[in-house]
């Protein structure tokens, strides 16, 4: 590890240009929490109901519930769970009916 600092290479902070990149709300994109909000720690199941897919959330403070996907749509959570399914879309996640 080099201790030595160069100040050539920094740059100015510049704030999000919401032009450039429109529909980036970073709480959503991260979802972090507001208000005192539980967040999204992990999506790690999903399955079909009549039609329509949900996911199963683990929150922050380690309460579980299914979801319907259009929570999931904006999360990180998710594209980290298509990743780790082979997926690209949720529409190519597998078939598979509720249990119970």
């Amino acid at each position: 590890i080099h201790l030595t600092f160069h100040t050539s290479l920094l740059r100015p902070y510049v704030h999000s240009d919401k032009v450039l990149f429109p529909g980036r709300d970073l709480d959503t994109v991260y979802g972090n929490a507001l208000d005192g909000e539980q967040i999204v720690e992990l999506i790690d199941d999903h399955h079909w109901r009549q039609h329509k897919l949900h996911f199963h959330f683990i929150w922050s403070d380690g309460d579980q519930s299914w979801e319907s996907a259009s929570k999931a749509d904006r999360l990180t959570q998710l594209d980290e769970y298509l990743e780790l399914q082979g997926m690209k879309t949720p529409e190519e996640l597998p078939k598979r009916n509720a249990q119970g």
